[in-house]
């Protein structure tokens, strides 16, 4: 009990400062045909600094299974930088590897930062388990920060994270 109730104050804490600093943590976007409404999500990542994720998702729209509420962790640009231009720009042209590296993002179970902290793993499309814990600036999932959580856009939650969670085979990180 006593590590739920630091956990929320740690996550109520961080995601208070971030709101002072981030947009709205919320928007709505009709989209009945089981793709991300990426126009409002678009605006939304744009805003919490990741516009190459946005980008990304109008380049190669992620389709979830109709009637699933997922999360979304996306990585903010500062994620994105971290990759080879040359590997990035190959990326960003690449419409299958990049719903894949997006794909691979994703949570099937719309949740918000609190509940995947007290849940302390979440499952990646790949079947690959990440843990979940604070970090000394707040919520981690595996090696990357959130750094801004909660944004709902329709059935999708968002994270924006500041790291890659998956390799991607062909990319190469800047020395």
């Amino acid at each position: 009990m006593k590590r739920t109730a630091l956990t929320r104050m740690v996550v109520a804490a961080t995601l208070a400062v971030s709101a002072c600093t981030g947009p709205p943590a919320s928007s709505s976007t009709a989209g009945g045909d089981g793709a991300a409404p990426t126009n409002a999500l678009g605006v939304d990542l744009r805003a919490a600094g990741a516009s190459t994720a946005a980008s990304a998702i109008e380049q190669a729209p992620i389709v979830f299974p109709d009637g699933e509420t997922v999360t979304l962790l996306a990585p903010d640009d500062s994620a994105f930088a971290a990759i080879d231009a040359d590997s990035l720009a190959s990326l960003l042209a690449n419409p299958d590897q990049l719903n894949s590296l997006l794909a691979n993002h994703t949570v099937i179970d719309a949740m918000t930062v609190e509940q995947m902290v007290d849940r302390g793993v979440v499952a990646l499309p790949d079947g690959a388990q990440i843990a979940v814990t604070i970090g000394p600036d707040g919520p981690m999932i595996g090696d990357a920060a959130i750094v801004q959580g909660d944004i709902v856009v329709d059935d999708v939650t968002v994270h924006v994270i500041n790291r890659m969670l998956v390799e991607v085979p062909d990319l190469r990180v800047k020395d």
